[in-house]
């Protein structure tokens, strides 16, 4: 049994690298593929720039510094930078405003779609579109009053985890090649769908990272404390640690991302599941006290508090199966599957990887117990090693 249950580990724990951190596919992960709204929304991103907004702000030192033309050049080279990834649909901003208005002045002749050498044929150029606009505040989706802060738009297909990253990793990359070819210039990240989803990402993917440890942290200290053993805090994570990667290993094959939907459901499980590891291993240490036989011991815990282990996590997991097979929302069918596969990988290693454990490395505060005469459990004291004598050589 430990030896299937390591290469199960190793193996999902090769599995989980696949895990991403954000959605694995596009649409709305609380709706199923098939759902109309998913449906629909493939079709449009498929016929049009994109649904997915990232919005991405241009600030110059100085106010009117927009008019600039070197300041637009340079907007417009972030622009094509961004616009390298193969899932942008397309991009908005001043700089090509300023050449759509130059053209349309110009009887549309091409040749004129370009942006002015000078700050007033631009500044001209901006007051032209507020004033053939037949509403008030037309530039006010491209810049402010004050002409020092542009909104540079960019249109992707989807929020995927890996869109994200090539989105903010390629805007970081344009803002730094702009630092010091403009001055006053500065490119700041991010906002839109895209850019609240990375900063979600970013934060799923610390919290992930600190909470799972130091629950499994805090779970061995605590029972390390209470049993006053490092072996029986190992215990616990034995199963905890199984159950987890097991968890994993199964998001990436079924290309679930960790989110802030599954980062609660996956903590919830670790902490359910704890309990049963505990169960099993306080029994088998009450009967090895009480018959001072480990193998006896551990059948009988196996088949008495096993069984309660087995009717208590079926029970738990009855309460939510129903989730997964009649629910119209993908996000409760997940959470269940993913609660239900925790509950069943900590049952199957409290049942089987802990008395395995016990069986083959013999814990001294499980195999050391006794009961002393007012029926309680102690641990017998090490008995002390004797001293070493040398024989006397003869001279």
């Amino acid at each position: 049994m430990l030896v299937a249950g390591a290469v199960l580990v190793l193996t999902g724990a090769w599995l989980s690298r696949g895990v991403q951190v954000g959605e694995a596919e596009p649409g709305s992960p609380l709706l199923y593929p098939q759902h109309d709204y998913n449906v629909s929304s493939r079709a449009i991103n498929e016929r049009f720039p994109g649904s997915e907004e990232l919005y991405i702000v241009a600030r110059t030192a100085d106010k009117g510094g927009l008019k600039n033309p070197e300041v637009l050049r340079a907007i417009e080279s972030f622009q094509n930078t961004m616009l390298q990834d193969p899932n942008v649909g397309g991009t908005k901003a001043l700089p090509g405003l300023i050449r759509s208005v130059n053209g349309l002045i110009h009887n549309t002749d091409p040749r004129w779609n370009q942006i002015p050498s000078n700050p007033n044929e631009i500044g001209g150029l901006m007051f032209t579109f507020m004033a053939a606009s037949p509403i008030p505040g037309a530039l006010n989706e491209y810049t402010n009053t004050d002409e020092n802060l542009a909104n540079v738009v960019f249109f992707y297909k989807d929020h995927q985890a890996q869109t994200i990253e090539r989105a903010i990793a390629l805007a970081r990359e344009g803002a730094a090649g702009l630092a010091d070819k403009v001055p006053g210039l500065s490119i700041e990240l991010a906002g839109g769908n895209v850019g609240v989803n990375a900063a979600i990402n970013d934060a799923v993917r610390h919290d992930n990272f600190l909470i799972v440890p130091l629950v499994l942290a805090l779970s061995f200290a605590f029972v390390w404390a209470f049993y006053g053993s490092l072996h029986a805090g190992w215990l616990m994570v034995l199963p905890m640690l199984f159950a987890t990667v097991m968890t994993y290993s199964y998001m990436s094959i079924r290309h679930i991302g960790m989110n802030v939907n599954t980062v609660p459901v996956i903590a919830v499980g670790i902490g359910v599941g704890i309990d049963y590891a505990i169960y099993i291993m306080n029994r088998i240490r009450e009967e090895m006290a009480a018959l001072q036989d480990l193998r006896k011991a551990v059948l009988k815990a196996i088949a008495t508090t096993g069984f309660a282990v087995s009717f208590t996590a079926m029970t738990l997991i009855a309460g939510v199966v129903m989730w997964i097979v009649l629910s119209d929302l993908r996000f409760q069918s997940d959470a269940a599957l993913l609660l239900s596969l925790m509950l069943v990988f900590n049952v199957m290693a409290a049942m089987l990887l802990v008395p395995a454990w016990v069986m083959i490395f013999k814990p001294r505060f499980i195999t050391a117990v006794y009961l002393d005469e007012d029926q309680v459990i102690q641990v017998r004291e090490k008995e002390p090693e004797p001293p070493c004598t040398a024989a006397a050589q003869p001279a």
